[in-house]
Order: C-alpha cells, then structure tokens, then sequence
C-alpha cells in the first residue's frame, strides 16, 4: 500500500503526488481515500492508476489516475459546504 495526495488538473484528469520512492506502485492499482482529515471517509474508490511518473532526482513519484466517474453522465453528487479539517499537529513530531 503506498501514500500520496491526489489533485485534480486543469485537464480533468487526477494525479496522486507525494508518494514515497521505495512504494511500489504499479499500473492497474485501485486509489482509494485514506480518511485521513476527517472528510471523505476511508475506503472510497477514486480511480486507477494509469500510469506512474518519476524523474532521476525526484524525491517522490507521481501516479496518473483515471477516475471511475463519468462526469459527463454525473446526475447526482454532494458538495460539502462545512468542511472543517481535523488538526493533526498533534501528530507532528516536536523539535526535541
């Protein structure tokens, strides 16, 4: 299982950023949301990836994704207008 971040882009494509050098990352894996922050809940489907992106001096590796929403064809959805993120600086390590 890797980690990363996923973003949209102006192309409407996604891209999962962010994810360590040594995960392994293969076409045809499932991207799923952590749950992390509170909003959206862990374990739903995003997309797939599609292809996987690293340059030499890189210091993480890039994941195209394709998504498995039809936006074209998209009736119903639900935007979240009271998104309050969880504080997870309690996580963070201190400078000790």
């Amino acid at each position: 299982m890797a980690q990363g971040s996923v973003v949209g882009l102006d192309s409407g494509g996604l891209r999962m950023r962010f994810i360590p050098l040594n995960a392994s990352v293969q076409e045809g894996d499932i991207v799923v949301t952590s749950g992390l922050g509170g909003n959206p809940p862990p374990g739903i489907v995003i997309g797939v990836v599609t292809s996987k992106l690293r340059q030499e001096l890189d210091l993480y590796q890039e994941a195209e994704i394709r998504s498995l929403i039809d936006f074209d064809t998209l009736e119903i959805m639900l935007v979240v207008t009271s998104f309050r993120p969880i504080d997870l600086s309690v996580f963070e390590q201190s400078g000790q």
